[in-house]
């Protein structure tokens, strides 16, 4: 994989959904091989009505579930999809 392929942009913020999670953060850099090093990241456990977490971000909707991890890395192998998200990171365990 070359880094241009990827269709994200450094520096946005982005929701993805892999294969057996989901994680919201911003990238921070795209490696050649398909690694995605995202910073602000969270582990999105429960989205809540998704359709409303994305219109308001994920910390507006009163059943999500989020875990902060800070910096995280995902493979793109494993991404089944991606959605910008224009929203200030999630910072707070809920």
């Amino acid at each position: 994989m070359v880094k241009n392929e990827a269709p994200f942009k450094v520096g946005k913020g982005y929701f993805f959904r892999l294969a057996t999670y989901h994680v919201v953060g911003i990238v921070k850099k795209i490696f050649p091989d398909g690694i995605i090093e995202l910073g602000n990241a969270s582990w999105i456990a429960d989205s809540g009505r998704f359709s409303t977490a994305l219109l308001n971000g994920f910390e507006a909707v009163a059943t999500s579930e989020i875990e902060p991890t800070g910096c995280h890395f995902i493979n793109i192998g494993a991404l089944v999809d991606a959605i910008p998200y224009n929203h200030p990171m999630p910072s707070q365990k809920k």
